[in-house]
């Protein structure tokens, strides 16, 4: 409940800062797709949306989600999916991600600069094994490096790392993982 109300409160700050971002009329939606690597093994997918505005000289705030490969500490694979063959193995990892392991983020988002920015991300992420099922709602967070300006269908791209946490700042943490995701896209 405690981490609901800090994506809450994190919202609301973003919302009153939309109200100058509003003014400004500048709103742009960044879709993209890239490649993440999990620290627990295995690597897949990656599909982000963000939408943000400018609050001021180079920064700007707004909302993002998606999905990403990131499998947990806590959770060890029992099923085990198959492909025949080279082909189908490639394929098979490559909607990882989407399909097994995936964790799917929502929350607030800073980004800074212009052309080359910096960025930055707090949410909360609802963590899937490989047959689908919910195995952790946890808070998250992301830090990362991207190329591209805030223009209408211009090109963009992200590294990022994505971190995510049951008792983030502790030791204590049961369920974690981290996956580095690098996404190409175009800003709408």
């Amino acid at each position: 409940m405690k981490n609901v109300v800090r994506v809450a409160i994190l919202t609301c700050v973003l919302l009153a800062a939309a109200t100058l971002a509003h003014a400004e009329g500048v709103w742009r939606l960044r879709a993209a797709l890239g490649q993440s690597i999990s620290d627990n093994a295995g690597r897949g997918s990656a599909v982000e949306l963000a939408i943000c505005a400018p609050v001021g000289e180079g920064i700007a705030l707004g909302m993002e989600s998606g999905l990403c490969y990131l499998r947990t500490a806590a959770v060890r694979s029992s099923y085990v999916v198959t492909a025949a063959g080279e082909p189908g193995r490639a394929l098979s990892s490559l909607t990882d991600g989407i399909t097994r392991h995936r964790a799917f983020f929502l929350g607030p988002m800073v980004r800074w600069g212009s052309t080359v920015h910096l960025l930055a991300s707090y949410g909360m992420i609802d963590v899937l094994d490989e047959r689908g099922s919910a195995t952790a709602f946890i808070q998250g967070a992301s830090v990362g490096v991207g190329l591209g300006r805030m223009r209408h269908l211009e090109p963009s791209a992200e590294l990022r790392l994505r971190m995510a946490s049951d008792h983030p700042f502790s030791s204590l943490a049961s369920e974690s993982g981290t996956s580095l995701t690098f996404t190409v896209g175009m800003q709408l």
